[in-house]
């Protein structure tokens, strides 16, 4: 995403978190290779589907896993840390 292309991914982990269904990519089952032939077949064959895709997966991870969002985000949770012991 953060290179600006659509992902394929599977719904396991925080996977779901990351990756908006239809909007930055494609989640499909684990272990599905059906859905995952199908998923490569639909961004492969549509062109705006995959600029789009790719446009708002690098926004996304611009917005939420940016370093600067990471540190941000960190300082937050030390500081809420800190002035619950104080």
């Amino acid at each position: 995403m953060a290179s600006g292309l659509p992902v394929i991914a599977t719904r396991v982990g925080g996977t779901p978190e990351a990756v908006a269904n239809g909007k930055t990519g494609l989640l499909v089952e684990a272990a599905d290779a059906s859905s995952l032939a199908e998923a490569i077949v639909a961004i492969l064959s549509h062109n705006e589907l995959r600029k789009s895709m790719g446009k708002a997966g690098r926004e996304r991870a611009v917005e939420l896993f940016s370093w600067k969002q990471i540190a941000e985000n960190l300082l937050r949770k030390y500081e809420d840390i800190f002035d619950s012991h104080n």
